[in-house]
């Protein structure tokens, strides 16, 4: 988390020289020493643990912009991680905490914008208040806003509102999301384990709801597996990742 200073109120958590979290630095200190257990300096044959600290802080303070950060929601992302690394093995919803600021670590960034301001990320808008950028269909571009949830039948067309994850937003309604060898145009349109597949010849953008690849099947990104992981070093469809000396991530240990 590469942030310079804070962005609490006078008398808030941000302001308080004894909070362990107040600031970029000691966020990142914190970050690293939950993840650096004895299991995963092991694993990934790092000098010692002072080592493994150091070189996880480096990379915490790359995850999260420069300025805007807050500690209000911080210690539920420290907890996180270490429930993460607990076991030196990671799965897509863990490795998205850790490498994305996903789940509980979703919420340290007091963005710039105000709600129904034009974002592009999520951290462009207050996120500690749990407002995020919610982008409608087709646009690069949404607002920030606190997600409205709608059901199947229900309008998506404000621009608060998203569809639940089983179903997805025509432009109108959530509709009940598509079964296998049905036409779609995106991956969100498909039922679970299933993704949209686009030809590259298409004339109209148009593909199937095709299987995701399962387990040992050979991939080039996480959105093409079942599981959610292709394995950033074999480029296989794997289950979950263990931490090893050989492993990519183990570079940011």
């Amino acid at each position: 988390l590469a942030f310079a200073g804070c962005s609490g109120d006078a008398n808030g958590p941000d302001s308080d020289a004894d909070n362990p979290l107040r600031n970029q630095t000691s966020f990142c200190t914190s970050w690293a020493k939950a993840a650096c257990n004895d299991t995963v300096v092991s694993n990934c044959d790092e000098v010692d643990t002072d080592t493994c600290v150091l070189h996880q802080s480096d990379f915490c303070q790359t995850l999260v912009p420069a300025t805007g950060y807050s500690s209000k929601r911080a210690q539920d992302c420290i907890n996180a991680v270490k429930a993460a690394y607990a076991d030196a093995t990671l799965e897509a919803s863990e490795l998205d905490v850790v490498l994305n600021l996903g789940g509980a670590c979703a919420h340290l960034v007091v963005g710039p914008n105000t709600v129904g301001d034009v974002c592009t990320v999520p951290n462009d808008c207050d996120t500690t208040k749990d407002y995020t950028c919610v982008i409608k269909g087709g646009s690069t571009t949404g607002t920030c806003q606190i997600p409205q949830i709608q059901d199947n039948g229900e309008p998506c067309d404000g621009l608060a509102m998203v569809c639940n994850a089983e179903v997805y937003c025509d432009g109108e309604n959530c509709l009940v999301r598509k079964a296998k060898s049905k036409t779609c145009t995106y991956d969100a349109q498909c039922e679970d384990g299933l993704l949209c597949d686009i030809p590259a010849d298409s004339a109209d953008g148009t593909g199937t709801c095709s299987s995701k690849l399962a387990v040992k099947a050979d991939c080039t990104d996480n959105s093409e597996c079942a599981s959610g992981i292709c394995h950033p070093s074999t480029l296989v469809c794997t289950s979950k990742v263990v931490l090893t000396g050989a492993d990519p991530l183990c570079n940011n240990l």
